[in-house]
């Protein structure tokens, strides 16, 4: 059976199509101009159910296919101007199942893809432009699964992707600019769990992987925040220390001050910690070591405190100039 409804104008367009057996169904609707567009389409029995909507203009657009036998069922969703699209697809049974959802504007495009059996679940969501974007996937037994979710400009975006058994799992969310953007990614056994987050602009990034038995897991975190800071200091004395700027580390989770002795007499230098930026110790791990002219030491805090800072005095008559990096990564 192959549905085809097409509509041009602006209007309410409804469009149901059901088939109850077994069959190649091929449903495609498409809406051009601005509309309330509905669309769902039903498959009980095992089939190559293929089903296209795509809507040109700004509507609330509003599509749900359903699946409850293994087929090879393949669901594309397109939605160009801005609008409150919701796209739901359910599968029920083994398969290969393929969903891709496009956006191109702005709107609050809510996605959730669900299937309950072993499978080749690929799922695909883009969004192109600044939406409160929500995408959920779910996959409750072994596949490998396979999700993307893209987001190029500013927005609220919240993905959750959820696998229950062991699978080769991958998941790649990416968000291109500033956003307070949530990612979390569940794999509750064993599996080759491959997760990916980037985030290219400054936001209040969360995001969450969990692994909660053995396996290969790999996460990375692209495009994090970074500081970068240099700053020279002069000696004054050889038994009282000259202090660096401040600076705070609460925020990072690696971090670094190099200090490079620029001058022609030797240094003493040592790195202090403080939790107020007022009381200050020797950090207990490190070292005093003496740089000698044009020497470079890198230090390492070895506790954790809301700021660090470098001290150095001269090691002999004369005084000396250091340059002193702070270097950092979110």
């Amino acid at each position: 059976m192959a549905t085809k409804v097409f509509n041009e104008i602006a209007s309410e367009l409804k469009s149901q199509v059901f088939q109850s057996q077994r069959s190649n169904l091929q449903a495609r609707i498409f809406q051009s101009q601005r509309s309330n567009l509905q669309a769902r389409i039903f498959q009980s029995q095992q089939s190559n159910l293929q089903a296209r909507i795509f809507q040109s203009q700004q509507s609330n657009l509003q599509a749900r296919i359903f699946q409850s036998q293994r087929s090879n069922l393949q669901a594309r969703i397109f939605q160009s101007q801005r609008s409150n699209l919701q796209a739901r697809i359910f599968q029920s049974q083994p398969s290969n199942l393929q969903a891709r959802i496009f956006q191109s504007l702005r709107s609050n495009l809510q996605a959730r893809i669900f299937q309950s059996q072993q499978s080749n679940l690929q799922a695909r969501i883009f969004q192109s432009l600044r939406s409160n974007l929500q995408a959920r996937i779910f996959q409750s037994q072994r596949s490998n699964l396979m999700a993307r979710i893209f987001q190029s400009l500013r927005s609220n975006l919240q993905a959750r992707i959820f696998q229950s058994l062991r699978s080769n799992l991958q998941a790649r969310i990416f968000q291109s600019q500033q956003s307070n953007l949530q990612a979390r990614i569940f794999q509750s056994l064993r599996s080759n769990l491959q997760a990916r987050i980037f985030q290219s602009q400054r936001s209040n990034l969360l995001a969450r992987v969990f692994q909660s038995v053995a396996s290969n897991m790999v996460t990375k975190l692209g495009a994090r925040s970074t500081t970068d800071l240099i700053q020279t200091v002069t000696t004054s004395s050889s038994t009282t220390f000259t202090f660096g700027a401040t600076q705070s580390t609460i925020q990072l989770t690696q971090f670094t001050m190099t200090v490079r002795n620029t001058g022609a007499a030797p240094a003493v230098a040592k790195i202090q910690l403080s939790p107020d930026a007022t009381n200050w110790m020797d950090d207990p791990d490190s070292t005093q070591p003496t740089i000698s002219a044009g020497g470079m030491v890198i230090f390492t805090p070895g506790r954790f405190t809301k700021y660090a800072r470098i001290a150095v005095r001269r090691n002999s008559a004369a005084n000396t100039t250091v340059d002193i990096f702070a270097q950092g990564a979110v």
